[in-house]
């Protein structure tokens, strides 16, 4: 009877971690230009995150990073910036290019709470991150350590995360565990919950800041992807 009675706690204490009520956020595709009411509409809907993709995949600062943000900051309590990686450019100058180019459009680190460094597939604007063999793996990651080394020199540890997901992860780095001191943004399934996660990458749950539950949805006069904050 003792037994079955900690089972029970255990399962009650297990449901309650990942059924609990969450924050909502919103991300901004990065082509995706929403209005100064979208954002307020947003607010008004309990949407108080946002994350823009703020930075491009050749290196360079959005040239609308600015006025997005801008947008975000008088109606969201938390705005994020998202960053896609060049395999075709050299990992420090394509960070310290993007951060000039934020610099030059006014966009200084207190405008923004986090950068999501995003891992997946099917994001490159040229060629695709390879992943044939172990060496091409390895090189993965030696390119995300030097790109994590650069990015150290603007942001703290704690301002600096992933946004990937366990497939794509794995098939790109094999498993490294390279950004287990780095805070997680995964893509999951369509519940509005975190009980899709399950550890990858040396991350575990306690890491887990975010989750992308849904894509190209129309809120507000534009399409977004949603997600939810612990």
């Amino acid at each position: 009877m003792r037994k079955l009675f900690i089972c029970f706690l255990a399962i009650l204490l297990i449901s309650i971690t990942f059924s609990r009520c969450f924050d909502l956020a919103f991300d901004i595709p990065y082509n995706a230009k929403p209005l100064n009411e979208d954002y307020a509409c947003l607010a008004d809907k309990g949407y108080y995150t946002g994350v823009i993709e703020g930075l491009k995949s050749n290196g360079n600062c959005a040239l609308d990073a600015e006025y997005k943000l801008n947008f975000c900051n008088q109606h969201q309590s938390r705005c994020d910036l998202s960053f896609d990686l060049d395999l075709d450019k050299d990992p420090v100058k394509q960070i310290d290019d993007a951060f000039d180019c934020l610099k030059g459009l006014n966009v200084q680190n207190y405008k923004f709470n986090k950068l999501w460094i995003i891992v997946e597939l099917g994001r490159q604007a040229n060629g695709e991150w390879p992943i044939s063999n172990d060496s091409d793996r390895s090189s993965n990651v030696e390119f995300i350590s030097n790109v994590l080394d650069t990015i150290a020199n603007y942001l703290e540890v704690n301002r600096i995360g992933f946004e990937t997901n366990e497939s794509d992860w794995n098939r790109i780095t094999g498993g490294s565990t390279i950004g287990i001191g780095f805070d997680l943004y995964y893509h999951g399934n369509y519940q509005q919950s975190f009980e899709d996660f399950t550890p990858f990458g040396g991350w575990t749950f306690s890491q887990v800041e975010m989750k992308k539950y849904a894509t190209s949805k129309d809120i507000c006069q534009e399409s977004f992807d949603l997600a939810i904050i612990q």
